[in-house]
């Protein structure tokens, strides 16, 4: 495992994404693939946007997963040895291309127009520098009748909604990591993500 090291089948399109999705994991390699496939499963209309794996040291066959994508040319791998989610949003954010940089999570799997939304809801607001969405559950089986009473957060589960709102200081709004895109000049202007906070890591 090459620290750091960038692993592609093919050159890199010398056109730069319009969209840079980072997907941190670790030893998550049985859900992975799942999540790779649905980001590339997106429409045909899709902006061009790549997908930026940073293997967060696992040792599983995390490598070997995503090894087996390479060959869409939108998957490039990105080993980062120290541990933290922070840390490797960090790096994912540092390598990425695009001016518009999105996350999700090794266990999400992202609709088929998701890079397309998050690409769009910047060009309809260009003043906002910040944009995130619902967050689902699938459930297996049945989920326990005490649930409700403990709330969503331990789950990252996040639903506000279906109309669109701007967050204020009236309506303190927290967006998770498993879906939310910022643009990379809101990075320059305020620093990334804290690597001292790992516990609250996953809210923005």
């Amino acid at each position: 495992k090459g620290g750091g090291a960038l692993m592609r089948s093919e050159a890199v399109n010398p056109r730069p994404p319009v969209v840079s999705v980072v997907l941190c994991t670790y030893n998550r390699s049985h859900l992975l693939a799942n999540a790779l496939e649905a980001l590339l499963g997106q429409v045909d209309d899709t902006p061009r946007y790549e997908v930026i794996v940073v293997d967060n040291n696992s040792v599983d066959a995390t490598r070997a997963v995503v090894e087996r994508f390479l060959a869409s040319g939108v998957v490039r791998y990105e080993f980062e040895p120290r541990q933290g989610l922070s840390v490797a949003r960090n790096h994912g954010g540092s390598v990425a291309r695009a001016e518009l940089i999105a996350f999700t999570d090794d266990d999400v799997c992202v609709g088929s127009t998701w890079v397309q939304s998050v690409a769009q809801a910047f060009i309809n607001n260009p003043d906002v520098d910040m944009v995130g969405g619902k967050v689902e559950p699938v459930w297996e089986e049945a989920p326990p009748a005490w649930l409700p009473e403990a709330g969503d957060a331990p789950l990252a589960v996040v639903d506000f909604g279906n109309d669109a709102f701007r967050i204020t200081e009236e309506r303190p709004i927290c967006l998770i990591g498993a879906n939310v895109a910022v643009r990379r000049r809101a990075f320059e202007r305020g620093g990334w993500f804290s690597t001292t906070v790992q516990r609250v890591g996953d809210t923005i």
